[in-house]
Formats: C-alpha cells, sequence, structure tokens
C-alpha cells in the first residue's frame, strides 16, 4: 500500500553550530508505511458446558459425559487438521427455588438450605477452550457444543501459525513506499538519491490474537463409538476476518553530488 509523499522532507545540514566538524550533506527524510492480510489459519472457541443432576456427584457426571463426547466428536471432524482443547475454571452450585434471596443463578451467595431456599438440585460448569484448524471449522465446534447442551458457545479468536512472516512482508512494503517517495523527491530536486544512511521503526503493529494456551491434540479414539463420530446436526460456515499487519518507518537518503 503507497501512501505517497507521507511526511516527506530534504533536509540539509551545512557545517556549523552542533555540526561544525562535519562535511556538509544532503539528505532525504521519508516515513514509509505497509500493510498486509491474510486469511486465518485457526480460530478460537468458547464453550461453557453445564450439568446438572439432584446431586452434586450426578451433576459432574452429567457433566464430564457431555465433555467427553464434545471432545471426540470435535476431534472426529471430517475437516480439522489439527485441534487443541483446554478446560478452564470447574465450578459447582447448588439450585435453589427463584423465591430465595440472593441464591438465584448456578452463582448464587451461600444461604441456609431450608424453607424458600431448600437445595433443589445442583450444576456443574466447565469453561472449554478449543483452538482448532482450519479455521472455518469453528462454526461446527459451535454447533457440536450446543448440540450437547452448553450454555454459550462463542468464537473468541483466530490467528495465523506463523504471523512473524505477516509482519515482514508488510515491513517490506513499507521499505518500498518509503523508497518510492524518495525517489520521487529526488527527481523533483533534481538530484541523485544515494543509499540508506538511517532506517527507524516507530511503530509496527498487527491485529492482537487471542493466545489460547493449548496443547496439541492426538486423533480421536479410533474405537471411539459411532455416535462420537457423527458431524453436527447443524453444520455452520464460518470466515473470521483476515489477520492484518501494518508497518510504519522511517528512512533517511544520503543525496549523491
Amino acid at each position: 500500500m503507497r501512501n505517497f509523499l507521507i511526511a516527506a522532507a530534504i533536509t540539509v545540514l551545512s557545517a556549523g553550530g552542533a555540526l561544525a566538524q562535519s562535511a556538509d550533506t544532503a539528505q532525504i527524510v521519508v516515513s514509509g508505511s505497509g500493510e498486509a492480510e491474510a486469511p486465518a489459519d485457526w480460530a478460537a472457541v468458547s464453550i461453557e458446558l453445564v450439568g446438572e443432576g439432584p446431586t452434586a456427584v450426578v451433576a459432574v457426571n452429567a457433566l464430564t459425559g457431555k465433555q467427553t463426547q464434545l471432545e471426540a466428536r470435535i476431534k472426529s471432524l471430517a475437516k480439522a487438521s489439527s485441534v487443541g482443547i483446554q478446560t478452564g475454571d470447574l465450578t459447582v452450585s447448588a439450585i435453589r427455588g427463584a423465591d430465595c434471596e440472593d441464591a438465584r443463578g448456578y452463582r448464587p451467595r451461600p444461604v441456609l438450605s431450608e424453607g424458600v431456599c431448600t437445595v433443589k438440585g445442583y450444576a456443574a460448569l466447565m469453561k472449554i477452550e478449543v483452538r482448532i484448524t482450519p479455521a472455518s471449522e469453528a462454526g461446527n465446534v459451535a454447533s457440536l457444543a450446543t448440540e450437547l447442551g452448553a450454555l454459550d458457545a462463542t468464537l473468541s479468536g483466530y490467528g495465523l501459525d506463523h504471523p512473524e512472516l505477516l509482519a515482514e512482508q508488510a515491513t517490506r512494503d513499507a521499505i518500498e513506499d518509503a523508497r518510492f517517495q524518495a525517489m520521487t523527491i529526488a527527481r523533483a530536486s533534481n538530484v541523485r538519491l544515494g543509499p540508506v544512511v538511517r532506517i527507524q521503526m516507530p511503530s509496527s503493529y498487527a491485529d492482537p490474537e487471542l493466545d489460547v494456551a493449548v496443547a496439541d491434540a492426538a486423533a480421536s479414539d479410533a474405537a471411539a463409538a459411532p455416535l462420537l463420530a457423527r458431524p453436527p446436526a447443524a453444520t455452520i460456515d464460518i470466515t473470521p476476518p483476515p489477520v492484518k499487519a501494518a508497518a510504519r518507518l522511517s528512512v533517511i537518503y544520503s543525496v549523491l553530488p
């Protein structure tokens, strides 16, 4: 991407003052910018699973059963080339009636289990982060999660396997942009452009990626039940936005006599 004549100037440094011992020199100072983008390689999906039951043990068993099914079915997705799964916090809460003060929802404040606050059951909640390649399979991960009764399934991030290559491409584009500007100024000033004297990068950035700490997942168990190998009941196609990187730098060129 060219951004013509951004912050460009010709600076003449003459002998005298702080530069008294320097020979007369002329320089061209330009600021170049570059951008690059690429389709996301992977996507991250944040899932909240819940298991319910009359006792805490039943609720936890219900949760772990859903977790086992979900992980096996995600790993068996036909188009998934890489799957990483990380489990988060586990919470087991007593469920009371709606009239129990300060005890509504799955995360109530402690109250005595009597009267309107008698425990009616238990809920076990767990957060799971799934990182899947290709990124287009994120929709099917969410579909499987909701099929198994997840409370929430959200596309929480996406990125590249090698983001440094995109940053390098943006930097190359910025240098090319700077040279184009310097050549234009040199021609307009009837001087010859010399070699680069100095390059500074005041800023460089890339689209932030969700840093999901996931371990490489093994292939699904060959002995998994056929039920676990079923594709999602509802197929969801997702195309995350492209990952973008940008670079800005200042380049100083010498001017030849």
